[in-house]
């Protein structure tokens, strides 16, 4: 359709990138301690107290109108007390892969408008979660925040093919997996979903990303690729700054995630 397919091998581009982007041990020494049921928001709070890209988000997070707090939020105990265990685990990964993938290049992604857009998605794929009384509503968080983390991966390691395809999205807004697909032989999702599985992420957050283009097709937690296939989409309905010159249009919703 646009392009002649020259296929990438997706697992060598992960493990290449995945060099550059491993996941920090903060965010393990985290994740052991919240799994200690003894752990208290003080100890939480001085691990966290050395990582400042992780203490400015958690502090932003809480004093931001989501919680609505009189007063503001200056402790990071504090902060830990009031986002709750889960949220901090969910904050602490997306900051590691945040923090991962500070600079790829400028011309293909806009870092700050890529993790306005992740937020939006996962805030509202929570709130669907919510809505379809999901006994666990966290993991859809973490899965719309890393919907679109493949699109970092290919910035970083087909940049020339990539520039093909963000010149093309004014033109065609709609079809970018499918010129990644006629391009490298892969789109963004399944690259996202395979450098989850190299970080070891359960299935219940790789799977919904791996298929949040295409939710009828996934063969495990189809409802939660439905939602995050749905908070993706009011994501770019409200979102015309994404974009640029490309013009605001909610994205195609497939017939299954709106049953």
């Amino acid at each position: 359709m646009w392009f002649k397919p020259k296929p990438l091998d997706i697992k060598e581009m992960v493990a290449g990138v995945s060099n550059l982007v491993s996941l920090p041990q903060a965010y393990f020494r985290i994740s052991q301690m919240l799994n200690n049921p003894h752990t208290t928001a003080a100890q939480l709070g001085e691990v966290i107290s050395h990582d400042p890209a992780l203490t400015a988000r958690l502090l932003r997070f809480v004093n931001s109108p989501v919680y609505a707090m009189r007063n503001p939020v200056d402790s990071v105990a504090r902060a830990v007390s009031i986002l709750g265990m889960q949220e901090l685990r969910m904050l602490a990964l997306a900051s590691s892969v945040g923090n991962a993938f500070q600079k790829p290049p400028s011309d293909l992604v806009d870092m700050a408008a890529y993790w306005h857009h992740s937020v939006f998605t996962g805030i509202v794929a929570k709130q669907l979660g919510k809505l379809c009384k999901l006994p666990s509503v966290d993991r859809l968080f973490v899965a719309g925040l890393l919907h679109d983390v493949g699109q970092l991966v290919l910035a970083h390691q087909a940049p020339d093919a990539m520039r093909k395809v963000v010149a093309l999205l004014p033109k065609y807004p709609h079809h970018r997996c499918q010129m990644e697909q006629k391009l490298l032989g892969h789109d963004h999702s399944e690259v996202g979903a395979e450098l989850m599985r190299y970080w070891q992420l359960p299935e219940s957050l790789w799977m919904p990303v791996r298929y949040h283009h295409a939710p009828e097709l996934a063969p495990e937690y189809m409802l939660e690729a439905c939602l995050v296939h749905m908070a993706n989409a009011i994501a770019d309905g409200v979102e015309p700054s994404r974009r640029g010159a490309a013009p605001l249009a909610y994205s195609p919703i497939s017939p299954k995630a709106g049953r």
